[in-house]
This record gives C-alpha cells, structure tokens and sequence, in this order.
C-alpha cells in the first residue's frame, strides 16, 4: 500500500470511527494501526500537520486538542465535533497534494490544479490540453518529441515532424503518434488510450506487446500488456472532453465518485460498500462538484453532506 492510500486509510479510519461504530470495528482500526509502522506514522502526520493548520482554523484550540488526544490514545474516542473533522479532512488533503502532487508538479514543466484545465502550444506547434490534476514533463530536443504524463488526463493534437516522432510516456508504456489526436488518461493501475484520430503505436512498459491502435478505438496499457478494450464515438469523446464532461453508462458509483473526486480540493469520503452496488448512467460536470453531486443525489438513494468546503461525505439515503 502506497502512501497515498495509507493516509485515505486512515481518514477513513477516522471518519467510521468518529460515527460510532461496533467492537469489531474498533479492533480491527487497533490492529490496521498496529499492524505497520507506517499506519502510525501517518496518523502522527495528521496530528503535525493540524498543529501546523491551527492558525488557520476559528476553532484552533479545540481542533489541537482533540486530535493530539486522539491520536496519541489510538483507544479513545475519536474527535465527534465538526470542526475537528474538518480540521482533519483538510490536512489529509494537504498531505496527499504534499506526498504526491507536489512531487510529481516539481518535477513537471506543465501542471494543473484540480478542476483547473489548461491549453498549452509547443514549440513544435503541437497542442497539448491538460485536464484538471494533470502534470506533464516535457522532453524536446533534436532527435525526440516526448511527453511524460506524469499525473491526469491529457488530450494530444501532433504537428507533422517526418524527423521526429511524436511519443507520450507514462509509467505503463509509451504512445508513439502515427497521426494526430488521442487522449491519454493516467488511472491508479493504468493506463488509458482513447483515438480519436488516424493511429497510434501503443508499447507496453516491459517491451513485450505492441499494438496499433485506430481511431475510434480504446486500449489499456499496463506494464506488461496491451489490450484493446473496444470502440468508442471519437466526436463524443472529445465534445465531453472539451466541455469538461464525465460521461458513464451503467458504471458502479463508486468508480464515478473516485473519478469526480480527483477535481476536488477536498477530501471525499464514500467508502460504503452499499455505493459500489449502484449504477449510473450520466452525463456529469467535472468542474462543478456541487452540481454532479446533485444530480447524483436526485436520482439515486444517495445522501450528500457538507461539514466544511474540505469535507464532503456519500452515504445511502436511510429507507424511511
């Protein structure tokens, strides 16, 4: 487990445990806290960073408190108030953009903020557009057009250079533009290729697999592997790309909500496996949570609640 989800656990962990949960469930946060130094470790990050965040807080004082106590005595009740859960959320998200958006956006030479979408000309005239929470490094010289995406989703028009060929890279494997538009996303285990124009050489990480890949076609990378996943409508694809739309048919909730979640600044939390079992088909707005989250509320038994702009929570709507 990564660091990154190491801290989503233990917001999680917080969260249940501040809503009042079973024996079971306390034993089982005492041994996930037991279990590795790391676990540890990020709860004490917390308790640092929230000290750290006091003076940004109205109720500083019994922030601080709350949560020193708490997460020094991992056995004691954990904070109830919803300053103290928003004192939290906040610093979860500053650790995450700290552990890894902060790293990969020192390292790039493009990069957005989430729900922040950006259109980028290089030098060589290619376009780049990046999505929201996207980071791309640049790697430009005499005998290579190469782009790193290191982070996001982004969407590529290639200017015609017969002497070098247009690549996007990824963690995954590398892209190699035959033609002129596609889109790249970067997922948590892999990697997306969408063409919505003329072809694509796509080469798995390892070497081992290559595949062409045509317009109006969808592939996966993964480290080893290439797959093709199917057909998609290249001009719908890129409308809801450009109009900063997410559109699904028939996907479990809790795919979206992660998908929705990566252009918010704030943390998230919706872990209830009951989330997993529903499915949607919608057309929804990137850059406005709160309205996707109403849509998402108005047709399924879902219940939103805001404690503070850095902490939503999705949970099933109680049956009446």
């Amino acid at each position: 487990m990564d660091d990154e989800r190491i801290l989503e656990a233990a917001a999680d962990w917080l969260l249940r445990l501040d809503e009042g949960c079973s024996a079971a469930d306390r034993q089982a946060f005492e041994h996930w806290y037991a279990r590795d130094a790391r676990h540890r470790q990020a709860l004490e990050q917390m308790r640092g960073l929230v000290g750290q965040l006091q003076g940004l807080h109205a109720e500083r004082h019994a922030v601080g408190a709350a949560l020193a106590g708490t997460l020094a005595t991992p056995r004691r009740r954990l904070p109830s108030t919803l300053a103290g859960l928003g004192a939290m959320a906040l610093g979860v998200s500053l650790l995450l953009m700290l552990n890894d958006g902060w790293r990969q956006n020192w390292l790039a030479d493009l990069h957005t903020a989430p729900g922040e979408w950006r259109r980028e000309r290089l030098a060589d005239d290619s376009v780049l557009l990046l999505a929201g929470n996207s980071a791309v490094k640049l790697h430009y010289d005499q005998g290579q057009r190469r782009v790193e995406l290191l982070r996001g989703e982004v969407l590529v028009e290639v200017a015609p250079d017969p002497r070098r060929p247009f690549r996007v890279d990824t963690v995954d494997g590398s892209m190699r533009a035959l033609g002129t538009r596609f889109v790249v996303t970067r997922e948590e285990h892999d990697t997306l290729l969408s063409m919505l124009h003329s072809r694509v050489s796509a080469r798995s990480a390892d070497g081992a697999r290559t595949l062409d890949v045509a317009a109006g076609t969808r592939a996966r990378l993964v480290h080893d592997d290439v797959q093709r996943l199917g057909s998609i409508d290249p001009a719908a694809t890129e409308q809801a790309w450009r109009q900063r739309q997410l559109v699904v048919r028939d996907a479990p909730l809790g795919e979206v909500l992660d998908t929705l979640a990566r252009q918010q600044r704030g943390y998230w939390h919706h872990r209830d496996p009951a989330l997993n079992a529903l499915r949607i088909s919608a057309v929804l707005p990137l850059d406005d949570s709160t309205r996707a989250l109403a849509l998402i509320e108005d047709s399924l038994p879902v219940t939103v609640q805001r404690f503070t702009p850095w902490l939503t929570r999705i949970g099933m709507r109680e049956q009446k």
